[in-house]
C-alpha cells in the first residue's frame, strides 16, 4: 500500500517552501518498515541476493515484497537530523562505498555504525517523492546512468532533481 498519508505534513510544510526544500525532521518519519520506490521506474531499492553480508550491493528490482526490499528508517543517533536506512533483512545500512566522494560511487549494505557515509537526509520532492541525500559528499541516491533493468546498481550522483534522484516510501 502506497503512504501517500505518510509524510502529508512535511509534503504541505514543504509546499510553503518556495526557494529550496526543507530536509525532513525526525518527528515527521513514522516508525516502520518500507519499500523504496523509484519514482522513475518503479522499482524498489534491494539488497542483491537478499546478502546478510557487510559490502553486498544496493540494486534495484522489481517489488516483490521480500524482506530485502524492506528498510527501517530511524533517526542516527551520531547525528538526530539524520536519517539511518537499515534493511530488515540484514539490519545493515545503506552506505556509500569506502566513503567515495566520487560521483557514481556505490551503495552497499554494511554495519551501521553511524559515520556520515550511512547518514542521510530526507529532501521533499514533487509530489509524495523525496531526494535521499547522504550527509559525506551530499549527493543523492541514484540509480547508475538512470538504468531502468532490474539489478541496475544503486550509487551516489549529484544532486540534479531529476526524476530518476526522487524516491516514494511505500509502508510494508
Amino acid at each position: 500500500m502506497r503512504v501517500r498519508s505518510l509524510l502529508c505534513g512535511v509534503l504541505a510544510a514543504g509546499a510553503l517552501v518556495t526557494a529550496v526544500s526543507a530536509p525532513v525532521s525526525a518527528a515527521e518519519v513514522p516508525p516502520g518498515p518500507y519499500e523504496i520506490r523509484s519514482a522513475f521506474g518503479g522499482k524498489c531499492l534491494d539488497v542483491a541476493e537478499s546478502a546478510h553480508e557487510n559490502d553486498a550491493p544496493v540494486v534495484q528490482w522489481t517489488c516483490l515484497g521480500a524482506p530485502n526490499q524492506a528498510w527501517e528508517v530511524a533517526v542516527s543517533p551520531a547525528a538526530p537530523d539524520m536519517f539511518e536506512i537499515r534493511s530488515v533483512n540484514s539490519g545493515k545500512c545503506l552506505d556509500v562505498r569506502g566513503a567515495a566522494l566520487a560521483e557514481e560511487a556505490q551503495l552497499i549494505q554494511w554495519d551501521c555504525t553511524g559515520s556520515s557515509n550511512q547518514r542521510w537526509r530526507m529532501v521533499p520532492g514533487p509530489g509524495d517523492t523525496f531526494a535521499l541525500q547522504v550527509e559525506h559528499s551530499g549527493h543523492c541516491l541514484a540509480v547508475l546512468r538512470d538504468d531502468p533493468r532490474d539489478g541496475a546498481q544503486a550509487v551516489q550522483s549529484h544532486c540534479s532533481g531529476k526524476e530518476q534522484q526522487e524516491w516514494r516510501f511505500a509502508r510494508v
